[in-house]
């Protein structure tokens, strides 16, 4: 039987998800996983753009569910957005106080003005869309050209304490402005006078919106209420109350009959809502409950027909208005998988992610066999048994609070069977047919020997010079292999903790090492370029295999015949999959990845398929096709995972991935 040897690496890559939501509506994950602060929303509803906390401001096409472009702002976090009226331009302000305007169709930026000395809360554009303003923390308001981007008109001190949300009457007439210190103020646009300042609030005023015949105000606060004031007599109509929290963000219907209200803050009772209420009846509609977190804005389109929320759960959520139901959501990327094993006859794949969570994949009927549960940090590590009777799984965080977990779980039911905690970082792991795990941890010359049944550490290995990169035990418990950073690999007695023979040939650090069948042979992979095959009775090299680049990460058949060999060509900043034959003596394919980074992988037995993740997906490899992956086994952070023929998606996407909807059944 094979001995699993798993290894913990660096990755950054993004892929997008597509499932269905706890609403049993349709949820397509399309956005980074951040906080949505600001949105807006064309007037046909199609286009919508997002700006959130990691600098990007992506435009998707609601109705094909697929980004169309992502821009890239110098300053992040992005906490206010305005769109023109032909959805040509797009303006930006941020939390360091920079104004961006961009060209949505020739994709630039137009203007980056650093024009505010605090966050810039609030953008809009004026009617007639020849300049724009900017309410920011520093008090000021201030007026640009959007032609030129320069600055027309400062009011300075506009307000005591830090600016919320600006709206402009619909002659340009008036700016009015809302603030922290608990007053709207309104603006004469031409000579920058306050006309008036409306109080009544209680706590900060966070929003404002105003109808198309400038007729009535809305105003949200912290103080858990909407206002609603007469523009021309400049008083208070009425006070709508219903919120537990914060109202953050306000709209009117197109033909102003309605008010919409989002909500959700750290003070006040759990909200997280949408309200929408009736301005002559002046009273409560409809709730619309979805967002786990903070609303903290909603648009809607012109013709009242799409509501669009974003929140601090970082999704945006799509509404159907005139029936007040969620259609869409659009949602965060998913869980890193960082690490995956195979059975031996290829039909189950175990991974590990970064939600904590170790999942059973039949690769056969493409679907989710069972979940296994029960840690707290990110799973780093797992593995088979032996004899695939347990399910075993490290889990920690690298660099973190210096604490790791291991679990065995009885694979026919899930259940813990056995936990494990030692204060340090676990860097490889390797398991016996059940009672052995051998464990290499973070800058540590040791090795540790975990005796499940006893359930402790029974004996400690020294005698590297150099960090232990990987471990390999072989079925029975009875050798063990480690491979350093000192260039050596040392085979060790099990039972009696002394040195068997140390192997010498590496020319530089070797990053992997594990144990063929029968224990006879066991294999190498170096920074050296090079994968080497050694006779253990010997004690001699068999093989030497010589690649062009840097050999990652390694794993064998349970055949003994495939091996692959994950390589990066630093030139073309691309990862290789070479799939070699120890039959043939050669390599007999080589998937080719833009992914910089792959983190586990694995080959069945009849070498046609390999297995590998990164970040966020599990990738099957098909020899016979193998310029795509033929399968993804993808998880979001809603628990929803899918699994579909990448092929089948292959004409559909341009430079981001829509998935097919899948049942999943646990």
């Amino acid at each position: 039987m094979k001995i699993k040897q798993l290894l913990i690496l660096t990755i950054v890559f993004t892929t997008l998800l597509f499932s269905q939501s706890i609403e049993n509506s349709e949820s397509y994950y399309i956005d980074k996983r951040s906080k949505i602060n600001a949105l807006a929303i064309s007037s046909s509803g199609q286009l919508i753009i997002s700006a959130s906390n990691d600098n990007k401001i992506r435009v998707w096409d609601r109705n094909q569910s697929k980004i169309i472009s992502v821009f890239t702002s110098t300053s992040s976090p992005i906490i206010s957005i305005a769109l023109s009226r032909d959805t040509r331009y797009i303006l930006t302000g941020s939390e360091e106080g920079r104004l961006e305007l961009w060209d949505r169709v020739n994709k630039v930026r137009l203007h980056n003005i650093d024009g505010h000395n605090g966050s810039i809360n609030s953008v809009i554009f004026s009617n007639d869309e020849k300049s724009f303003f900017s309410a920011s923390s520093d008090l000021s308001i201030k007026m640009w050209d959007t032609q030129s981007g320069e600055l027309m008109k400062n009011f300075e001190d506009a307000h005591d304490e830090p600016i919320n949300a600006i709206v402009l009457t619909p002659n340009n007439k008036f700016l009015i402005s809302a603030s922290d210190d608990k007053s709207i103020r309104i603006w004469n646009t031409h000579t920058k006078k306050r006309v008036t300042t409306l109080k009544g609030h209680r706590d900060d005023i966070k929003a404002l919106a105003i109808d198309n015949k400038g007729k009535y105000l809305v105003s949200g606060s912290e103080d858990n209420t909407i206002k609603i004031w007469s523009i021309k007599r400049k008083r208070l109509i009425k006070t709508l109350r219903g919120h537990r929290s914060s109202v953050n963000s306000l709209l009117f219907s197109t033909d102003g009959k309605l008010i919409v209200s989002a909500s959700g803050s750290f003070y006040g009772k759990n909200d997280n809502t949408i309200k929408i209420w009736s301005l002559a009846k002046r009273r409560l509609l409809k709730t619309l409950r979805g967002h786990e977190d903070y609303v903290n804005t909603v648009a809607l389109s012109h013709n009242n027909k799409i509501l669009i929320s974003g929140s601090n759960d970082k999704s945006i959520k799509v509404w159907n208005f005139k029936k007040r139901k969620l259609l869409k959501t659009f949602e965060g990327e998913s869980s890193n998988v960082n690490s995956i094993d195979l059975s031996k006859d290829g039909r189950y794949l175990l991974s590990g992610s970064d939600d904590h969570t170790i999942r059973l994949w039949d690769t056969k009927e493409n679907k989710l066999v069972k979940t296994f549960n029960g840690q707290k940090d990110a799973i780093q590590t797992v593995g088979f048994s032996g004899n695939e009777k347990y399910v075993i799984a490290g889990s920690g965080v690298p660099n973190g609070d210096c604490s790791y977990n291991i679990k065995i779980y009885k694979k026919s039911n899930a259940k813990t069977l056995k936990s494990f905690n030692t204060n340090r970082y676990i860097k490889a792991m390797s398991i016996s047919t059940g009672r052995y795990i051998a464990i290499a941890q973070e800058d540590s010359y040791h090795i540790k020997l975990w005796d499940t049944k006893r359930n402790r550490i029974i004996k400690t290995y020294k005698g590297h010079l150099g960090q232990i990169n990987s471990v390999a035990i072989d079925t029975q418990g009875t050798y063990i292999l480690s491979a350093s950073e000192d260039n050596t690999i040392k085979l060790w007695n099990r039972k009696r903790g002394s040195v068997l023979h140390t192997f010498k040939g590496h020319t530089d650090s070797i990053t992997s090492v594990l144990f063929t069948q029968g224990r006879d042979c066991f294999i190498s992979s170096s920074k050296d370029k090079s994968v080497r095959i050694w006779n253990i009775k010997k004690r001699a090299l068999i093989k030497k295999i010589v690649l062009d680049e840097e050999v990652k990460l390694m794993a064998i058949s349970h055949n003994n015949r495939y091996l692959a060999l994950v390589t990066y060509d630093d030139e073309n900043e691309t990862s290789h999959i070479k799939l070699y034959d120890k039959k043939e003596n050669e390599v007999i394919e080589d998937f080719t990845t833009s992914t910089q980074n792959i983190r586990s992988v694995q080959v069945a037995n009849n070498g046609r398929y390999l297995y590998s993740t990164s970040n966020d997906a599990i990738f099957q490899w098909d020899r016979e096709k193998p310029k795509t992956p033929s399968k993804k086994f993808i998880g979001g952070t809603n628990g929803r995972w899918v699994v579909f023929n990448a092929e089948d998606t292959q004409k559909k996407e341009s430079s981001h991935t829509l998935l097919l909807d899948y049942n999943i059944t646990n």
